[in-house]
């Protein structure tokens, strides 16, 4: 019976190739490169899901007769 390997073959000699991490566990270039960018694109929804939040605020005292928006101040949601 054979081991069914998951990952296609030329992810596996790409593995051997291209390591993420050298021998001692430390992370090389291109695992750094790839934390990177997941954290690049963690970072860019994380911002913009705080961006439409703010804009929702803002502009709810158009649809509510309620002054919620002013409670909030406006530079706690300034870009950075």
């Amino acid at each position: 019976m054979e081991i069914i390997t998951i990952l296609p073959p030329n992810v596996v000699v790409m593995s051997q190739y291209y390591p993420l991490t050298s021998v001692n566990g430390s992370l090389t270039v291109i695992g750094k490169s790839i934390l990177v960018m997941l954290l690049h694109i963690y970072y860019y929804y994380y911002y913009y899901y705080y961006y439409y939040i703010y804009i929702y605020i803002k502009y709810l005292h158009i649809y509510t007769d309620s002054s919620f928006s002013s409670l909030i101040p406006e530079t706690l949601f300034l870009p950075r």
